[in-house]
């Protein structure tokens, strides 16, 4: 297959033009009524082109380099951010580690949906939205076997909304989902005590990431002692001196579904 290279969909997220980050040009302008196409190869990249798979739902499923069709993957479902899709966070932030040295070696599904600030400014909105990708995440299982891909652990990940998303997610589906990755979210959204039993008794797993400039930090803390207090191991990470914006731009956040997946599955 050709290599083609797209113009990249901008996340506003005040990287410099420098940064290898950007020399990941994979997207291209999203068609009307549809996701954008994807061709996940780093420019100038010697490396073979990424194998793919298309879910239902407009959703593609990333493989890892050296996929063995024979192995059981953990699976990392990544959520849109406000105003942008996953696609669009995946290029701009985690292409290159995707494609790099990986301890565990994971499959990453780029969700096709589009999230704006009115899809969550009252609470039925929030609510609709959280419906409408639960629907989402509680059939992947199936999209999955009929690509012929085996999961052994669910894992939502998510910046700014995203994450929120994953966050509540994780907690309205505990016998599903395994872990969550969240990024700079205030993870307000809280579930009823024998949801949280599920996931502590399932050994599930969340890892944080925020700017120490981030005001989410504060809600975000109080969600990861939430968690410590009903027995369910997570971790927070913090950027210094980041905000909300600039943490993306971190050269450590680019690792962060490494090294995400690394704790989630780490016994």
């Amino acid at each position: 297959m050709k290599r083609r290279l797209f113009q990249t969909a901008s996340l506003g997220l005040a990287m410099s033009a420098a940064s290898p980050l950007l020399r990941a040009v994979v997207l291209a302008k999203d068609p009307p009524g549809g996701s954008p196409p994807i061709d996940f190869v780093p420019d100038n990249s010697t490396e073979p082109m990424l194998q793919t798979r298309n879910l239902t739902g407009g959703a593609v499923a990333l493989l890892p380099d050296n996929y063995d069709a024979r192995k059981t993957y953990p699976v990392v479902v990544l959520f849109p951010f406000t105003g942008g899709r996953a696609s669009t966070l995946y290029n701009e932030a985690f292409a290159f580690s995707f494609r790099g040295k990986q301890e565990v070696p994971y499959i990453v599904v780029i969700l096709p949906d589009l999230v704006r600030a009115s899809d969550y400014a009252t609470g039925a909105a929030w609510s609709a939205l959280i419906s409408r990708l639960e629907a989402t995440v509680q059939s992947l299982g199936a999209s999955l076997r009929e690509q012929q891909l085996q999961m052994n652990k669910l894992i939502l990940a998510g910046y700014s909304v995203g994450g929120d998303l994953s966050w509540a997610l994780m907690l309205r589906n505990p016998s599903l989902v395994g872990g969550a990755i969240i990024m700079a979210s205030r993870s307000t959204y809280r579930g009823s005590a024998k949801d949280l039993k599920t996931l502590a008794d399932a050994k599930a797993k969340v890892a944080f990431v925020c700017g120490t400039a981030d005001e989410r930090l504060g809600p975000l803390r109080e969600a990861a002692n939430m968690l410590q207090k009903n027995q369910i191991a997570n971790r927070v990470e913090t950027v210094e001196g980041a905000d909300h914006v600039s943490v993306v731009s971190h050269p450590s956040f680019s690792e962060t579904l490494n090294r995400g997946v690394q704790f989630i599955t780490k016994n």
